[in-house]
């Protein structure tokens, strides 16, 4: 059985690399907006005059939670708080 050998990466330089491929605002960056706006569309409310807003019944903490757990996959009752 042959091995492949891959390049060992620390987290600085996974940080570095996903920043740059994320700073070409391609697919990558597509993915991210689109799941980011997956978690927020649902909990915007329309006010009038083409804007809208996001209820402060979703705090913060919550929001950011819930968009990092959309991002890495984690469903709802995999762990999420």
């Amino acid at each position: 059985m042959s091995t492949v050998k891959m390049p060992f990466f620390t987290i600085p330089i996974v940080i570095k690399i996903l920043r740059n491929e994320l700073l070409k605002q391609g697919d990558l960056y597509d993915g991210f907006v689109a799941s980011i706006f997956s978690v927020l569309k649902p909990k915007e409310h329309y006010i009038g005059d083409g804007e809208s807003e996001i209820h402060a019944e979703y705090g913060a903490k919550h929001l950011a939670e819930e968009i990092l757990n959309q991002i890495i996959g984690m469903e709802d009752g995999d762990g999420s708080n």
